[in-house]
């Protein structure tokens, strides 16, 4: 495989993202600072690390997923996802940092597999769903059956978008 489409739940840090918006990943912060693939053990060619001439997120195929959502009017934006480890959600203080970081959205995948793609020389398109408001930018309380419910919500959505950017690609 050269290419690898890559889907998320995420909490909305932006706040002009509410629960349901599609985000397309033009970068990411990895605030878990691990790097898969990497260790003493990696093939000189793995060795790759994301610089301004290989972007993790191929801006092409950004830019023709972003048509596809257009054309299903879509609410789908453009933005940076932050990766921390999990299994809980964030604090109120580490969204804030976030926020002020630049971040988006953040989850606790996508990441690690789109690190190891950018290592293999895959072509990545990255899409995150936002379930919910970060925690602290909500008026109430993170509820997890709240990301459930967001999440079966948009299914359709989702699958007619990715259904969509195969067609594209494959036209």
């Amino acid at each position: 495989a050269d290419r690898m489409l890559v889907t998320n739940s995420a909490g909305g840090i932006n706040r002009t993202f509410d629960p349901g918006t599609l985000m397309f990943i033009t970068g990411h912060l990895n605030m878990a600072y691990a790097t898969p693939g990497m260790g003493a053990e990696a093939e000189p060619a793995r060795r790759r690390t994301g610089d301004d001439r290989t972007p993790f997120y191929d801006p092409d195929w950004t830019n023709r997923a972003e048509q596809v959502a257009l054309d299903l009017e879509l609410d789908a934006r453009r933005g940076t996802y932050a990766w921390t480890l999990g299994p809980s959600y964030e604090t109120k203080a580490e969204v804030r940092a976030l926020e002020q970081l630049g971040a988006d959205a953040v989850g606790m995948s996508t990441v690690p597999e789109v690190i190891q793609a950018h290592q293999l020389g895959m072509t990545v398109l990255g899409l995150s769903t936002i379930t919910n408001s970060a925690a602290g930018l909500a008026s109430g309380a993170l509820d997890h059956d709240e990301v459930l419910d967001v999440s079966a919500r948009m299914r359709e959505d989702l699958m007619d978008l990715v259904r969509g950017i195969v067609q594209v690609l494959e036209g």
